[in-house]
């Protein structure tokens, strides 16, 4: 029968900071900003955060709301404030954008008399959060993992960078140990479950809140928070959907934050004309993207705004309305899908006349963003869902085939971390085992091949850096250490239980592992790890099978070994 391994039920820390019904304005305060990410005092260039000296008075703050909001909220030319930021400016508070950077993008909507009040409502936003210090534009990046990128030159440079801070920093046994028993593999599978991806730094650049060319060639991208084309209350709906803003800026919980997140698609239109539908769509989910992540800046949390809310029975009954309130990894999909493109040649993401001319001519530039741009959502997707249950409904994203992908060029060992941390986190969402869902079904077991779902890409080819490269060695390193820890993992796994859902598939996953350890270290003796491996066979010979349903053709995708 199809039922669950019988194995200690494990819930992913990293689901919990997905959701658990309780709202995440109960975490507020739980993380703060480093010194580098604040934009300087007393510099024309940044906004003047609120102090005793620029202080307004209660009547000035009445006006400055009343006045401000209407302003934000009016739809001028090619749309208005309110189409692609928060509610009531909350973000250009935090974010240090000067009066006149502010003033100077206003006018493209609105005329100069209400542009200074927007200015105004801005100044009165940082006074009611108590925003002493704004972040600076530049460096600030939403959701970066632990705020900073860590640093190099170059993404390859950065890749080191990022392998030596898993190895010295961080110390995984993954990265600095081989794994030899199983002991070795139960303590590197549980550090890995207890990082906290939002917190570990990495060395792939975060978008930036907003770019803008009118400081330099260098603040000119396509790869930033902001949708290009703005949204606007349907005819007949403005005043409810003001009235649900009015709701979440009167007392912004997760609850009133669904309120008005999930009414979105119903209440909002293009403000632009038809006829650019993936650059519509693409501006949505981006618009989305940032009422989510303007939410937890308000919150100052990492946790992601409870999809839960207003919900029972938790996130396998519950996940199509989790799909739906995630659009992180969507959004990066979506110009993986359609690329940037500033002509129809190709299947892509177009714009109106006025927005097509500020895309890159140069189409290696062009291609160099498109890439950027999805690796960096991928990763910011799959950093709150590390197990990718919760990001899309389609088999492809449950395999995870285009994250893997978006990093195997330049980032070979963020690569090689994400198959590990995926299959382990793939292992142990025991909620999901017998949960719908294209690919879904036969997570949480090691003997299943859904762990393995990770060998996508590097079943004949792993992409290891050249061999001079000063990543190689660590590189090496830390697929042998994967290929292991599988090993005494699924051992484990059909002792305990006895269990295996997907038989030949494991077979032929641990037998591609054994293969995999001859490349990555050949000189090494594997006399005792082969003794592991002829058990694995015998007992998955007898095992019970899970799975009732197999078929080749219910895994698309899926590695053909033999």
């Amino acid at each position: 029968t199809d039922t669950p391994p019988p194995v200690p039920e494990r819930v992913l820390k990293h689901f919990g900071n997905m959701g658990e019904g309780t709202g995440s304005s109960s975490h507020s305060f739980t993380t703060s900003f480093p010194e580098s990410l604040y934009a300087p005092l007393n510099d024309p260039a940044y906004g003047t955060g609120s102090t005793a000296a620029n202080r307004l008075s209660d009547a000035q703050m009445s006006t400055a709301f009343t006045q401000g909001l209407t302003a934000w909220r009016r739809i001028g030319n090619h749309g208005g404030c309110i189409s692609c930021h928060s509610p009531d400016a909350f973000d250009l508070a935090l974010i240090g954008y000067s009066d006149a950077d502010i003033t100077r993008r206003a006018l493209g909507h609105v005329n100069a008399g209400e542009a200074a009040q927007i200015v105004q409502l801005i100044k009165a936003m940082r006074q009611r959060y108590k925003i002493e210090r704004p972040l600076h534009p530049q460096t600030f990046r939403a959701l970066q993992p632990g705020h900073e990128v860590l640093p190099g030159t170059s993404a390859e440079n950065r890749d080191l960078t990022f392998a030596n801070y898993l190895n010295n920093d961080i110390a995984l046994i993954w990265a600095k140990d081989r794994i030899e028993s199983r002991t070795q593999a139960l303590a590197a599978q549980q550090q890995l479950l207890a990082l906290d991806l939002r917190k570990l730094r990495i060395g792939i650049p975060f978008d930036r809140w907003s770019e803008d060319g009118f400081h330099g060639a260098g603040n000119l991208s396509l790869s930033e928070w902001v949708p290009m084309m703005g949204l606007q209350s349907a005819p007949g709906r403005a005043a409810e959907w003001h009235a649900l803003h009015d709701a979440y800026i009167a007392a912004p919980s997760d609850a009133n934050f669904w309120a008005y997140y999930t009414r979105i698609d119903e209440m909002l239109v293009p403000v632009e004309p038809a006829g650019f539908n993936n650059g519509q769509a693409w501006s949505l989910l981006k618009y989305k993207s940032i009422q989510i992540a303007q939410h937890m800046l308000r919150h100052q949390s990492l946790n992601f705004p409870d999809p839960l809310i207003g919900t029972t029975g938790g996130l396998v009954a519950n996940r199509s309305t989790v799909l739906s309130r995630n659009p992180l990894f969507r959004t990066g999909d979506l110009i993986r899908r359609f690329p940037l493109q500033s002509d129809a040649a190709n299947p892509s993401t177009l714009f109106p006349q006025h927005l097509a001319s500020t895309i890159p001519t140069d189409q290696n530039v062009l291609r160099d963003q498109n890439e950027n741009f999805f690796r960096v959502w991928f990763w910011m997707g799959w950093a709150y869902d590390p197990a990718l249950l919760l990001s899309d409904s389609i088999f492809q994203t449950v395999e995870g085939d285009y994250l893997y992908a978006s990093l195997l060029a330049r980032y070979k060992v963020h690569h090689a971390f994400v198959v590990a941390m995926t299959s382990v986190a793939k292992a142990n969402a025991t909620a999901f085992f017998n949960a719908t869902g294209p690919g879904v079904k036969g997570h949480g077991k090691w003997a299943a091949f859904n762990p393995f779902m990770v060998l996508h890409h590097i079943e004949r080819n792993r992409n290891e850096p050249p061999a001079d490269d000063p990543r190689r060695v660590l590189h090496d390193r830390m697929y042998s250490n994967t290929a292991r820890m599988w090993i005494y993992l699924v051992q484990q796994d059909l002792e305990s239980s006895g269990t295996v859902y997907s038989r030949e598939l494991v077979r032929g996953c641990i037998r591609f592992c054994r293969t995999w350890l001859k490349s990555t270290e050949p000189t090494v003796d594997h006399t005792a790890l082969d003794a592991v491996i002829v058990d694995i066979e015998t007992r998955l010979n007898t095992a019970t099978e899970l799975r009732t349903d197999f078929s080749t053709q219910d895994l698309p995708g899926a590695l053909p070994f033999k």
